[in-house]
């Protein structure tokens, strides 16, 4: 008589999700750690990690700051509070004070988050606080970094925190097929809840729901001939490479080939 096992197969685990938060911290773009602009910034990157931790069951968030020329990485997991993660933004801000005129490492810690997105097993989406005005030097980085997340289909939201919208989250909003919200300094005080609603659902969830549409976006390339990179309305691409210049009158400095 055959004997059979009456054990139930395992069942595999749900994939944990991830909520990455990447914020700008940079004295040129960012108030100072003290101020109460800044403060509405931290109370809504602890908005946002509460809301993440409170509706998926062990999930993860990881806060990456962009410093001037440095990232950093604050875990900010079920055992970690929402008062570490506030008190380690604001550590980070006042590090920043120091640094005048190198520009936050966005692109970095854009690509820091997807390098360890990488390594789990789960469905990751990201969001980024971008404060200030883009810098043309990162340009091709970001690109890469967005081509990246598309690829891996994680979703990357933007909100820009300047006077004027941030031309680059529009693009990370559009390519990596995420939300873009634009919060002037003089409505800091609706941050939190506008946080909350454009960003607080996942990419499932976001299909019954009407977020703010994104009618436009800057494609305009950096050239890669200029020190500092500078935006072109026009340009000459290489065959070979697909890289943008602002001159033709010498070879690819990529693959040496020739431009006409």
């Amino acid at each position: 008589m055959a004997v059979t096992d009456a054990t139930p197969p395992p069942t595999l685990a749900p994939p944990t999700p991830l909520l990455g938060i990447v914020v700008e911290v940079s004295p040129n773009t960012t108030p100072s750690s003290s101020s109460q602009s800044f403060a509405k910034v931290v109370e809504a990157v602890v908005a946002l990690r509460n809301a993440h931790l409170l509706c998926h069951h062990g999930g993860e968030v990881l806060v990456v700051a962009a410093l001037p020329g440095a990232t950093q990485f604050i875990s900010s997991d079920q055992q970690n509070g929402g008062a570490a993660t506030a008190n380690a933004l604001r550590e980070c801000a006042e590090k920043a004070d120091s640094e005048r005129k190198t520009p936050a490492a966005v692109a970095a810690a854009l690509g820091r988050f997807l390098c360890y997105a990488a390594r789990q097993t789960s469905t990751a989406r990201c969001v980024l606080f971008k404060c200030g005005e883009d810098d043309a030097a990162q340009y091709h980085a970001v690109m890469n970094c967005l081509f990246a997340a598309r690829r891996r289909k994680i979703l990357v939201d933007a909100v820009s925190l300047g006077a004027k919208p941030s031309p680059l989250a529009k693009l990370c909003a559009h390519l990596a097929k995420g939300a873009f919200t634009h919060n002037p300094p003089h409505l800091r005080d609706r941050l939190v809840a506008v946080a909350l609603a454009t960003f607080g659902a996942d990419a499932e969830c976001r299909q019954s729901l009407s977020l703010p549409a994104l009618h436009e976006a800057d494609f305009r390339t950096a050239c890669l001939c200029c020190t500092p990179p500078k935006i072109l309305d026009r340009g000459y691409v290489c065959a070979t490479c697909l890289s943008v210049y602002c001159r033709a009158d010498h070879e690819c400095p990529c693959t040496k080939a020739l431009r006409s």
